[in-house]
């Protein structure tokens, strides 16, 4: 029981301490401005705002006696009149003055410093560029008198027109161009450089030949200048192909021919002819067990080539031919068929004995037997020990023959080239005495 007594007289003292926090906390106090504290607020003072200050107004507690202001609008800005300078305090241009106003709102005058006012400037001289010269202004200030900056031009430069020949260019001599400045006058040339020749057509003054080159000319119409060029020389015009030296089996023959203008001759070499073979001998008879062989010579040089002569058959006997075998081919040694520029006498000269249609079998070099003993035979015979190379020798009288148709075509060579040049040379000569006489009338 004391226990709960205790307990509630404990509470009771908890809660009277509640209720004089709670009490003290009400109540308004003059060092708190804020007006939700306080118990009784009355408004006290206004002011509206005037351009010295701004408006406000004053709460008052009517309790604990807290007394606080409150601003309502800045202050508002002067009403200022015209602006007036001070007498006595006028600005200048290098130095400030003052000025005042009247405000009609607080109803007073304020003053402030007035900034100067600049130099008013005013040409003093001018003198104006031209297209050599520079031209200039100076500024001088119509207040005070202070001298300004002098502003300079440059020179304007030349206002030139458009060219116009004076002059006229030729082929000799250069023209001339002219313009003027359309400000003062000036003049300016420039040359113009000469004209090309204007040539007329080639002439030939001297004809070309195989041995010289020609000469061509023509003429400046407007200052008689000549050019010259020269013309290529002209091919040799040569005769026909003749035999000098006649072609053999053993040895090339050559080939002459002679320009008709200057003589100058070429030689070329005429293809060897063929062997003039002999209509063939049997040099040994076949037999069963071994070949014969066929022999040639040529006429010409004494070459000889041989051919076998197949084998007996079984059971026959040798027996004589009674006929001429065809003469052997030509070997590869030996050429066929005569060149391009061999004479037209050269296939004449070969022999009329060589078959064209020869066997296919035979063969210049011999074939080898069973024995193998007899190979190489034909080439040995036709190249080696056995083969005879004899040079045939030309007849005299052929030999005179040829002498006196080359003196003869040489003197009608001469005489059917040498004729006309000359003539041609006076008839040249003839013409250009001539022009040059006309030229001088």
């Amino acid at each position: 029981m004391k226990k709960l007594l205790r307990l509630i007289l404990i509470f009771l003292v908890f809660a009277l301490m509640a209720a004089l926090s709670a009490i003290t906390a009400l109540a308004c106090s003059p060092e708190d401005s804020n007006p939700e504290h306080h118990e009784n607020i009355i408004q006290t003072d206004e002011e509206k705002p005037t351009c010295l200050r701004g408006g406000y107004y004053v709460l008052e507690c009517t309790v604990c006696g807290m007394r606080c202001t409150y601003q309502t609008d800045p202050a508002m800005p002067h009403s200022f009149g015209p602006w007036e300078v001070v007498q006595g305090k006028e600005p200048t241009c290098t130095q400030s003055g003052t000025k005042r106003a009247y405000c009609s709102t607080c109803n007073k005058w304020y003053e402030m410093p007035a900034p100067p006012t600049d130099h008013f400037w005013v040409i003093d001289n001018r003198v104006f560029a031209t297209c050599t010269t520079s031209g200039y202004t100076r500024f001088i200030c119509d207040d005070c008198g202070t001298e300004g900056d002098t502003v300079t031009m440059s020179a304007l430069g030349h206002k030139f027109g458009a060219w116009f020949t004076t002059t006229q260019p030729t082929c000799m001599a250069n023209g001339i161009q002219k313009r003027e400045c359309t400000r003062c006058g000036a003049t300016e040339t420039k040359s113009i450089a000469k004209t090309d020749h204007k040539f007329g057509a080639w002439f030939t003054t001297t004809q070309p030949t195989c041995m010289e080159t020609g000469i061509q000319k023509r003429e400046c119409t407007q200052c008689g200048v000549t050019e010259t060029k020269s013309i290529a020389k002209t091919d040799h015009k040569f005769g026909a192909w003749f035999t000098t030296t006649q072609p053999t089996c053993m040895e090339k023959g050559i080939q002459t021919r002679e320009c008709t203008y200057c003589g100058v001759t070429e030689r070329r070499e005429a293809a060897k002819t063929d062997h003039n073979w002999d209509a063939g001998k049997v040099v040994a008879q076949p037999t069963t067990s071994q070949e014969g062989v066929m022999q040639w010579m040529c006429n010409m040089c004494g070459t000889i080539r041989t051919n076998p002569i197949p084998k007996l058959k079984p059971g026959t006997t040798a027996a004589p031919r009674a006929t001429p075998t065809p003469a052997p081919t030509a070997s590869p040694h030996t050429s066929a068929t005569a060149s391009p520029t061999a004479s037209p006498n050269a296939a004449a000269s070969a022999s009329p004995g060589i078959s064209p249609t020869a066997s296919p079998g035979a063969s210049i070099s011999g074939t080898a037997d069973s024995d193998g003993k007899n190979g190489d035979r034909g080439e040995k015979s036709g190249f080696g020990e056995n083969a005879v190379g004899k040079d045939v020798p030309q007849k005299n009288e052929k030999n005179n023959v040829q002498a006196a148709e080359r003196s003869f075509s040489v003197g009608t060579i001469l005489v059917f080239t040498f004729v006309p040049t000359l003539l041609t040379v006076a008839v040249v000569v003839f013409l250009l005495v001539w022009r040059k006489k006309k030229r001088q009338v």
